[in-house]
């Protein structure tokens, strides 16, 4: 039903995406032509076998291979059957099935060309057999395929009359059991093993699962799997992240994660970007970083905001994001936290989502070098095309001749308001575009990393370089070193462990303060940028497009995350464990601006800015895991606290005059014009618990229960009370569906709880606040009150509600989940209006009218493939899918609030876009509707009453995504991902008015507009934004990007050992290859005509392993 909604609206706005329609369609029809092959059978039936210790699943595929049968069996119960040992040649399909069903609770049945593999019912037999059993004790240990010995795994008889787990060595034993019992021995993580019991079970080796439903995902305080989450989380592997040459891991995970909306902001390194995670929950942004989720790695709560802009009343732009510090290499993986089960641990922290990024770790074994290196460049995708000089001079003329008529021949070219017709060469040009934002970006990556150790003690040490230039006309780039260690330590007795990890990273971005504008790429296209002498040319009223390059710019930032875990077994299932952590982030920023810098007309001086900001970060967790396992059911209980404090510093900013471009960083050598400095202490306290309940592994239960305190608000709330509760059934294990054969895992869950929010506040947000003032009192500066208290000020709380379904056929080889959403958010933080008598019009902190709220709602749809899966190649897909809406859903009194009045409606999204409706452009000037009928044009909004403006949807996404397909042969690997946004935009060609002083986009020629060079009430261009801030500006922004294309060889180990190298990979990624869009900007990411679009880049490299 969705896709033939999203080709229905793909054609109703002429968008593209046939182009992805029909990728779509020729996966799907590869897909079933995969499938079929499935089926499709030989006349072969002499059946050939021989092994000890082979997996039924494994001897059940050889039988299907060699016979042609189709074959379907359940999945869970096939792997849990455990192994035989088998001896055949050349025996019937018959005399095989019946030979490796042997022992086993299985039958099977031949139909036409398909074997069908059912579990046998239990026979009165078998029941007396069972009845008189001798009872015997069991013991063994249970080991990875390492030799590591796995706590914790579950033990259990597969009547489920009896149940136990490994302890800290791995050892088990159980009393009592029936020697006729069979055991299954199970582990998150690994595959599940069934073996008949006898007393001494000896070491038994559990296999790590390849199933997607068995990969680790991290939770909140601890770890599970997909098959067992009761909350709806996304992860993305270090595969992924490795395969895109970009700086920001979270820019790895655009088009790959259901439910969150990244867009870069720019296209220079270490750019901020933005990113939603179910849709945007307040409806103020009263701090920077408001709508942003929480970010964790490894447990340290780590700032995502730009540290120049935390605190002080000025900051150098362009900012960097502290994310882009972090080495995508580095990560092991990161797992987004969604709903409420998953997110309600954290409490406050957890209202927008939480992203929790884990790093590599040591692993036991042989010591291990790993080199990489890459290299490659970058370009802009896409350019608007502007009018060359001739074209450019025509136009202006017949503006003139138009404005002469309007004016009765007053408005004249001359050379002070027309001096690209009347001084510049009239058949000069440049490309004003290519020479601002035409250059090639490089980028150069270096990484090591040495890891092993036994299997008590683990360590890896990394480091890596990075370089990367811009596209703009500077030899300035982007320079970051970064160094890793991590260890972990356990006891002989596995009752102590110890873990500690430090990350240190240095970064110094140079990339140039320049904002891209009509100013420099669109000046006119024969303005000549040097004089006669070769100085910089400023005449006719222009900037000089190259000058500002003569500045000079930095942000140099150092940033430590170090974390330390030491966790201890008091009795078997009860383990204490405290996390302390420590987050360093500082960044001094520099910009100098000689007098070649700017006009000299102006007569400027040589200015000098310098700032300093950091933010420290404290946290100490400490908590308290039981687990305890009685018969069919586990429990794992946690119970803990944090306390978190951040001290976020300006020390200084200061602008000042220097005398000698050598002395700039002396204060005593500098004429000091403004200093300034700021200085926030924010703290947190909460105490946590969380407990899970599984029932056979069939019905799963989950509450989670925090108290938290925040410094944010005032003194008669600052404390908060957040939980949820979470169901799943997985009813794939019911009787009714085990004879299901196609459905190989089921499962539905839910969700409920309250999530808290105070990153909308900055601190102090509820204090009386004073400033300096203007004047003084004698010797001493005024103060003078900027906001007044409000002790009440509390938590903005978003409820969260979420219904989710997923489904595995034939083998988990299709993988489809769907998974509904609604996010509630009441007492909204925001400013509220006051009387005139109390001295201020609004209170800049407070919670809005009770019944105010905010809603998010939406379906994330994800489907998973393996397409073909045989003897040499693999090729898989998956799709994601997320359709959001955003709303208002009420708001008491809202058209007496002026704050808000002429920026929301109920109803609509947070982010409605208010328009004029056209009527057209007649006689070559724009006109638009009086909606209002009171013989006017007013700016404000008819929906409450005040103007004209119209709703014409908004800037939401109607729907986004990705399809990604990973096709492997022997050692070649190919990956590429599609990105999809379904959307609407102001059209990004509104460069100015055809006729001034600038350079415009050709597609404006388009329109029928009368051209002007003059601005004024009786000219044309008076009226331009009736048509840029009305219905026909508005057009469709939609896009498909071929976001990554990864190719990479494994040479094979053979020749690989020649050469004395454990593995060797050579690679070839490209980023943002490829755009398919009807949007008129630059980019239909970014939206804007003064931001670096993204850069198209192609890097190559290898790895090594020694």
């Amino acid at each position: 039903m969705h896709l033939n909604f999203c080709r229905e609206t793909y054609v109703k706005s002429r968008y593209p995406a046939h182009q992805f329609i029909l990728a779509m369609k020729l996966t799907i029809l590869i897909t079933t032509i995969a499938f079929l092959q499935v089926s499709a059978g030989t006349l072969a039936q002499k059946i050939s076998l021989k092994g000890n210790e082979i997996s039924l699943k494994k001897a059940l595929q050889s039988i299907k291979k060699q016979s042609g049968y189709a074959l379907f069996f359940n999945n869970t119960l096939v792997e849990q059957a455990g192994s035989a040992n088998v001896d055949l040649k050349d025996a019937t399909l018959d005399q095989a099935l019946s030979e490796v069903l042997k022992g086993k609770p299985f039958s099977y049945t031949i139909i036409d060309k398909t074997i069908v593999i059912k579990e046998k019912p239990e026979g009165l037999m078998d029941k007396i057999i069972k009845y008189l059993a001798i009872p015997i004790t069991i013991h063994g240990k249970v080991t990875d395929d390492k030799g590591l010995p796995i706590p914790g795994a579950t033990v259990l008889l597969k009547d489920r009359s009896q149940a136990t787990t490994t302890d800290v060595n791995g050892n088990f034993f159980m009393q009592g059991v029936s020697d006729k019992a069979v055991v299954v021995i199970s582990s998150i993580g690994f595959l599940s093993k069934e073996l008949n019991v006898k007393a001494e079970m000896g070491t038994i080796t559990l296999e790590i699962s390849n199933s997607k439903l068995d990969e680790v995902v991290v939770v909140g305080y601890e770890t599970t799997t997909r098959r067992l989450s009761t909350g709806s989380v996304s992860q993305v592997t270090s595969k992924e992240l490795d395969q895109q040459p970009v700086s920001n891991p979270i820019l790895g995970l655009e088009g790959r994660v259901a439910g969150a909306f990244i867009t870069q902001t720019s296209g220079y390194a270490g750019a901020p970007f933005n990113i939603q995670i179910r849709g945007q929950n307040s409806i103020a942004n009263l701090n920077i970083d408001a709508g942003a989720p929480l970010y964790v790695i490894n447990g340290i709560p780590f700032n995502s905001k730009p540290v120049e802009r935390t605190v002080g009343a000025f900051s150098i732009t362009p900012s960097i994001s502290p994310l882009s510090t972090i080495d995508p290499t580095d990560i092991e993986t990161i797992d987004i936290l969604k709903d409420a089960d998953a997110t309600a641990i954290y409490g406050s922290r957890g209202a927008n989502g939480v992203v929790l990024i884990t790093t590599k770790k040591g692993k036991a074994g042989n010591t291990k070098v790993n080199v990489d290196f890459s290299s490659g460049f970058g370009n802009v995708t896409h350019t608007i095309p502007l009018l060359g000089t001739d074209q450019y001079l025509s136009i202006r003329r017949q503006a003139f001749a138009n404005d002469a008529i309007i004016s009765n021949g007053t408005v004249v070219p001359t050379a002070s308001n027309a001096s690209d017709l009347t001084v510049y060469d009239q058949h000069a040009y440049t490309d004003f575009t290519k020479l601002v934002m035409g250059n090639t970006q490089h980028q150069t990556k270096a990484t090591f990393d040495i890891s092993g150790g036994d299997q008590f003690t683990q360590f890896l040490f990394g480091g890596n370089y990075r370089h990367e230039s811009t596209i703009l006309p500077t030899n300035a780039g982007d320079d970051g070193v970064q160094f890793h260690l991590n260890m972990q330590h356990h006891s002989h007795d596995n009752k102590f462990g110890a873990l500690v990890s430090v990350s240190y990273n240095v970064d110094n971005n140079a990339v140039p303060n320049y904002t891209l504008s009509t100013g420099n790429y669109g000046l006119p296209p024969n303005f000549p940028i040097y004089t006669n002498t070769g100085a910089y040319n400023w005449s006719g009223g222009y900037t000089n497009p190259l000058a500002p390059f003569n500045a000079t710019y930095a942000l140099k930032s150092n940033n430590m995350v170090t974390n330390a875990t030491l966790h201890y077994m008091v009795i078997p299932g009860l383990d204490l464990k405290v996390n302390a952590g420590y987050n360093y982030d500082n960044v001094n920023s520099t910009y100098i601006a000689p007098i070649a810098a700017a006009n000299p007309a102006f007569n400027p001086t040589p200015s000098v800015t310098l700032g300093n900001n950091y933010i420290k970060t404290y946290i100490i967790e400490p908590q308290a895991t039981y687990t305890h396992t009685w018969g069919k059911g586990k429990l794992t209980a946690i119970v803990g606290g944090t306390w978190q404090e951040t001290q976020t510093v300006q020390p200084y900013y200061i602008l000042g005059i220097y005398s000698n471009i050598q002395l700039v960083n002396s204060l005593n050598a500098t004429t000091i014009l403004l200093k300034t400095s700021g200085y926030t202490d924010y703290k947190y306290d909460s105490g946590f618990a969380r407990a899970e309940y599984a029932w056979d592994d069939k019905y799963l239960v989950s509450a989670n229960i925090r108290r938290d305190g925040s410094s944010r608000f005032g003194s008669n709330k600052p404390f908060g009370n957040f939980g949820s509760g979470a169901f799943a059934w997985i009813f794939s294990k019911e009787n009714f569906a085990k004879n299901l054969t196609w459905l190989s895992f089921g499962k539905l869950k839910t969700s409920y709880g309250s999530v808290g929010n105070d990153k909308v506040l900055q601190d102090y947000s509820y204090l009386s606040t004073y400033s300096s003032a203007q004047f003084s009192y004698g010797p001493t500066t005024a103060l003078a009150p900027t906001s007044i208290s409000n002790p009440n000020l509390q938590w903005e709380q978003t409820s969260k509600l979420d219904v989710a379904m997923e489904l595995g056929f034939l083998h988990d080889r299709i993988f489809f989940s769907a998974d509904a959403y609604r996010n509630r958010t009441s007492h909204l933080l925001g400013t509220t209006p006051l009387p005139p008598h109390d001295g201020f019009s609004s209170l800049s902190a407070a919670n809005l009218p009770d019944g105010a709220i905010v809603q998010n709602q939406g379906l994330e749809l994800e489907l998973t493939t393996v397409n073909i899966k045989n003897k040499g190649i693999r090729w898989t897909s998956s799709l994601n899918f997320t359709i959001p809406q955003n709303k208002l859903a009420a708001f008491p009194n809202l058209a007496n609030n002026p704050s808000y009045a002429n920026s929301y409606v109920i109803g609509q999204s947070l982010n409605t876009r208010f328009v004029y409706h056209s009527t057209g452009i007649v006689n070559g000037v724009a006109t638009v509707q009086d909606v209002n009928n009171d013989g006017k044009i007013t700016a404000a909004y008819l929906a409450n009453g005040t103007g004209d403006y119209i709703i014409d949807g908004n800037s939401d996404p109607k729907f986004y995504g990705g399809l990604d397909n990973t096709i492997s042969y022997k050692g070649l690997t190919l990956d590429f991902l599609f990105q999809f946004v379904k959307r609407t935009a102001q059209r990004g060609d509104l460069l100015g008015y055809p006729g001034t002083a600038n350079n415009i986009a050709q597609s404006i020629l388009d329109l029928p507009f009368k051209y002007s060079a003059t601005f004024g009430t009786a000219y044309p261009t008076n009226f331009y934004s009736y048509y840029t801030q009305s219905d026909a500006a508005i057009q469709d922004a939609s896009f498909l990007r071929l976001k990554n294309v990864s190719l990479s060889y494994n040479v094979p180990q053979v020749w690989a050992k020649k050469l004395r190298m454990s593995t060797f990979q050579v690679y070839l990624h490209g980023q943002n290859l490829l755009t398919f869009t009807h949007y008129k900007g630059y980019d239909p990411e970014t939206l804007s005509s003064i931001a670096e679009p993204t850069l198209r880049m192609i890097v190559t490299g290898v790895k090594i392993t020694f």
